[in-house]
């Protein structure tokens, strides 16, 4: 499977400890180191042809420093849809939400995960929603909103999404090999806060 990017015009990331290499070169150039380097985002100057990779990402475009020669980009999986929408054949329970998925970028991508979970938390099962995915966000975490039973388990990001079936999350911060399943989600109540190494999915529903 194939890879796109998202960029952020004027933005620059700046988390030198993150930073794996600087090298000239135009976008494309500078988009393929990344991925032979197994980056995740990358800055790049076209004035100048120059380009800096990371293992990392900065998920609030707020904190990225305001930079008019230079642009963001966050590498992600192609869209699932380009393959198979999960949610066609409406696999969850009535009354429930199929909330769609892929997977963070520095996991190599597989193709036997179910790439959707069931929720029927109520603030994803109202106000006539009838689409909704998992945005991950890098490097941020979403305090607060830990349902009682599924908070600071020793658990993969995978497994953190199965047990949303049976918890009805509504939204999953993972860092470090630890996660923490959500009654919440930011856009219905609170903001993210910067965490380096934090994964949060969120979901975004029409």
């Amino acid at each position: 499977m194939g890879v796109r990017y998202v960029g952020a015009t004027g933005k620059r990331y700046r988390l030198r400890r993150k930073l794996i290499e600087k090298l000239d070169g135009g976008l494309i150039s500078c988009s393929y180191s990344c991925i032979s380097q197994n980056c995740i985002s990358f800055n790049h100057n076209d004035i100048e042809k120059k380009c800096e990779i990371f293992s990392w990402a900065q998920g609030n475009v707020a904190n990225l420093t305001s930079d008019v020669n230079w642009n963001y980009y966050v590498q992600k999986h192609q869209p699932l849809e380009k393959i198979r929408d999960p949610c066609a054949s409406s696999p969850c329970p009535e009354g429930s939400m199929c909330v769609r998925y892929t997977q963070p970028v520095f996991d190599h991508f597989v193709t036997d995960l179910d790439f959707y979970i069931c929720t029927r938390h109520h603030l994803l099962n109202t106000n006539g929603l009838t689409k909704c995915y998992f945005k991950i966000i890098y490097g941020v975490n979403y305090p607060g909103f830990d349902i009682h039973g599924y908070r600071h388990l020793n658990i993969t990001y995978k497994r953190a999404l199965e047990l949303c079936n049976e918890a009805n999350c509504a939204s999953i911060f993972c860092n470090r090999g630890f996660c923490w399943l959500k009654s919440d989600y930011v856009g219905s109540n609170g903001t993210l806060k910067d965490y380096a190494k934090g994964l949060y999915f969120q979901p975004i529903c029409e």
